[in-house]
């Protein structure tokens, strides 16, 4: 089934693309370290402007295949350290999202008639697909008095798959 890993960058490719031209565009400002792990990835630099601000408390951010990590929480090589392992598993619920969102997309063009707008609405739907998912994931989350990140299911299964895995070593 390994040969067929390659499909699931199709239905993603569209989110992809803006995703890895601006962690490029991050990168080539403010990062180091720019290599391909199941995507595009870079680390911010210690002393750029993210590192010393807005990023500082942040050890990772996925887009897609791809995102950013924190200085400091990348590997050597390979997916090594705990935020990558983590990073990753977000990765992996990307692309469920994105494929069923895709799903959905052809759906409504299936069930409705065409008009200037079906291609618009198609595109929103699917492309919507990981950007909803967390959103509402957080929205449920301070719905039920919990904090919108860490109460967030998204959140919540990386880190107990992240925590399963480093206590089996």
């Amino acid at each position: 089934m390994k040969k067929l890993r390659f499909l699931i960058y199709i239905w993603c490719l569209p989110w992809d693309i803006l995703a890895w031209l601006v962690i490029l565009l991050m990168w080539s400002i403010w990062g180091t370290k720019l290599r391909w792990e199941d995507g595009l990835w870079f680390e911010f630099k210690r002393d750029s402007w993210p590192s010393r601000t807005w990023y500082n408390p942040w050890a990772g951010t996925t887009f897609g295949h791809g995102g950013i990590l924190g200085y400091g929480h990348s590997g050597k090589k390979g997916i090594d350290t705990k935020t990558e392992k983590h990073e990753h598993i977000h990765v992996e619920q990307f692309e469920v999202v994105m494929l069923s969102h895709l799903l959905m997309a052809l759906l409504f063009i299936f069930f409705t008639e065409y008009n200037g707008y079906s291609l618009f609405i198609f595109f929103t739907i699917w492309l919507s697909g990981g950007f909803l998912n967390y959103l509402i994931g957080g929205i449920v989350s301070l719905m039920r008095g919990k904090s919108f990140y860490t109460g967030n299911i998204k959140e919540m299964a990386a880190y107990a798959i992240t925590d399963k895995e480093e206590k089996q070593k």
